[in-house]
């Protein structure tokens, strides 16, 4: 299995470089927002009011990314043994139809894809659907993966 304080600390590293990239969207929106000589007064205010908009919700996003970094290096790895269930720190290895894919089950920041030693791992929180699924599960069990008619199912061959 992967080392999980690796794991923590690349999640950490990649929300932290989400979060620079933010900021400095935010820059450019701002300097895009700055009117030209020739921009009637209406057009400065739609401007302004639209650049508004979009600094509100790189505000949100940036303190989710900030709320889960914060989460992530709060977080203590552990090693989940045999008999022992699911929660939210559980790295689950799942296989379906001869393939296998890692899940981190993390506080936050789901859906986040996160290579780590030649492998890649997909963090999902326990509100997420397939999270809901995982969530108290052990070595062995079946989850189905999707939903409807697309779902199939899965077998969780390590819990680490």
């Amino acid at each position: 299995m992967i080392d999980k304080q690796a794991l923590l600390a690349s999640v950490v590293a990649h929300l932290q470089e989400k979060l620079h990239i933010l900021s400095e969207a935010k820059k450019m929106a701002n300097e895009e927002a700055l009117p030209d000589e020739d921009t009637s007064e209406s057009q400065r205010e739609n401007r302004a009011l639209e650049n508004q908009y979009v600094v509100d919700e790189q505000d949100r996003v940036a303190n989710e990314y900030k709320e889960a970094i914060l989460a992530y290096e709060a977080m203590t790895p552990r090693t989940f043994g045999p008999g022992e269930r699911a929660e939210v720190g559980a790295l689950v290895e799942l296989e379906m139809g001869g393939e296998r894919s890692l899940y981190l089950l993390g506080p936050k920041a789901g859906g986040l894809d996160v290579p780590i030693n030649g492998s890649i791992v997909c963090v999902i929180t326990p509100q997420s659907p397939l999270g809901q699924r995982l969530i108290g599960r052990n070595t062995g069990d079946v989850v189905v993966v999707g939903g409807g008619a697309h779902g199939r199912e899965a077998r969780v061959t390590a819990l680490g």
